[in-house]
């Protein structure tokens, strides 16, 4: 139950930021601000239990992870930190790890 809640939460933010004529929550208005570039070039594509695949353009890529990095990880306040590891390439059996940077 709990891990649904937080992916949901997640999914809402990314889609408030990257999606058209969508209102934006309070907790989502950092995020738009700091992620404008996404816009119509980042869409999520796929829900799989805990995780979220997204569609980027290549000259967004990092910006997209950041994105989805931080609005999973604060999707909840826990007593221990929710970590995401972040892996992209153009198939999913050609995922490799992406470093922030």
């Amino acid at each position: 139950g709990s891990a649904a809640d937080i992916i949901k939460v997640a999914m809402i933010t990314i889609h408030s930021v990257v999606g058209d004529g969508i209102e934006k929550s309070k907790s989502s208005v950092e995020f738009a601000e700091r992620f404008h570039m996404l816009k119509g070039r980042c869409r999520i594509l796929l829900q799989v239990h805990d995780e979220l695949i997204l569609e980027a353009d290549p000259s967004v890529m990092n910006e997209a992870g950041m994105l989805l990095k931080l609005s999973m990880e604060s999707a909840a306040s826990l007593l221990v930190p929710l970590i995401v590891k972040l892996k992209c390439g153009r198939t999913w059996g050609s995922l490799e790890p992406l470093l922030p940077g």
